[in-house]
């Protein structure tokens, strides 16, 4: 009896030990939006590591884990994909088969363009005018701006002429999503890999825009999603673009190399959301 007591305790030593929340070291807590924080935690690596987020987030994303530096140490390196205070939910790590619970913490993420410089200054004292004559200044420049205005008119003339000799192509948003696809396609045989998933993420932005009359071509990720449960064309769909998005993000802001079925999901799955809505459209008109 003792035998097999002492049996099934050795048996559950690994979930009892691996059961412990261990606390994560970040590199830093203030970042750029994209840029990459490191996470050190005091575990030995092994040859198989996984880790994701112990609930949903769009905030931040996890890129790759890693043996650490120093000695018994891994690390998780993570992105930040949005601005503000950012929480980095409780991570589950796992290695080689046993599981740990990595904690969570707070970082603040801000954008790499300056801010605009608002700073009240003291107003200056009251400083004496001498008067000039400035009769022939005025002159020139009342000269300076007719000659301007009719520069413009005749400038005017000559457009309007042009646009009536040349009246614009309107392109149906179908076309124009079509155009995208075949210069996505195109760059992805010759390598180009940057311009080939910002063809397909802009070209089903800009799509959306011309389909709906919006600006999805302006927004983020996270205001896409918003924005897609109160349309009625593109909800149904929310699922398989916000796929496609992610992925682009994940190319062009964490830097992550993708697979060949990622790009093949990316161009896919673009083409297969433009016919689908296209078939729909005939459908319900022949009806």
């Amino acid at each position: 009896m003792l035998k097999r007591f002492l049996c099934i305790f050795l048996l559950f030593i690994p979930s009892i030990v691996s059961s412990g929340t261990l606390k994560g070291i970040p590199d830093k807590t203030t970042v750029f939006i994209g840029e990459e924080i490191l996470v050190e935690v005091d575990i030995s690596p092994g040859k198989e590591m996984t880790t994701i987020f112990n609930k949903e987030t769009e905030s931040v994303g996890i890129v790759d884990t890693v043996p650490g530096e120093k000695k018994g140490s891994t690390i998780i390196k993570i992105i930040a994909l949005e601005k503000g205070m950012i929480e980095v939910p409780d991570i589950t790590l796992t290695i080689d088969g046993r599981k740990f619970a990595v904690e969570g913490f707070f970082v603040e993420s801000g954008n790499r363009t300056d801010e605009h410089d608002l700073m009240l200054r003291d107003i200056r004292g009251t400083v004496k005018i001498i008067e000039k004559d400035y009769f022939l200044l005025w002159l020139f420049l009342a000269i300076f701006v007719v000659a301007v205005l009719i520069y413009l008119f005749v400038k005017f003339i000559n457009r309007r002429k042009k646009i009536q000799l040349h009246q614009p192509v309107v392109v149906s948003p179908f076309e124009a999503a079509l155009e995208y696809i075949r210069k996505a396609r195109k760059k992805r045989e010759e390598g180009d890999m940057e311009a080939f998933v910002d063809l397909v993420t802009i070209g089903l932005r800009d799509y959306m825009s011309l389909k709906q009359g919006g600006c999805y071509k302006e927004m983020t990720t996270s205001e896409v999603k918003k924005s897609l449960k109160k349309d009625k064309i593109f909800s149904p769909y929310l699922n398989d673009i916000l796929t496609l998005l992610k992925l682009g993000d994940r190319f062009k802001f964490a830097d992550e190399n993708l697979t060949e079925n990622d790009y093949s999901i990316l161009i896919e799955g673009f083409e297969s959301i433009v016919r689908d809505i296209e078939k729909m459209e005939d459908s319900s008109e022949t009806a």
